[in-house]
């Protein structure tokens, strides 16, 4: 991730998806299982759909990452 840009959630590993605000081991995992299990997120949005995501974390995060 370059500094000021938004990260990519189709490239980002564990560790750079818990440097965002928030985001727990755990979350950042099942965000890469989303990843892997749908062929990528499509849209920021897509998040809503990660297991054990929630609405408060998206809000925080949406502005911080791309798909």
């Amino acid at each position: 991730m370059v500094a000021g840009e938004p990260l990519d959630l189709n490239t980002a590993s564990v560790e750079e998806l818990i440097g965002l605000i928030g985001i727990s081991e755990m979350v950042a995992e099942s965000i890469i299982d989303y990843r892997d299990a749908n062929g990528g997120f499509h849209s920021v949005a897509d998040l809503l759909e990660v297991e054990g995501f929630n609405e408060g974390w998206y809000e925080r995060i949406r502005l911080l990452v791309t798909a």
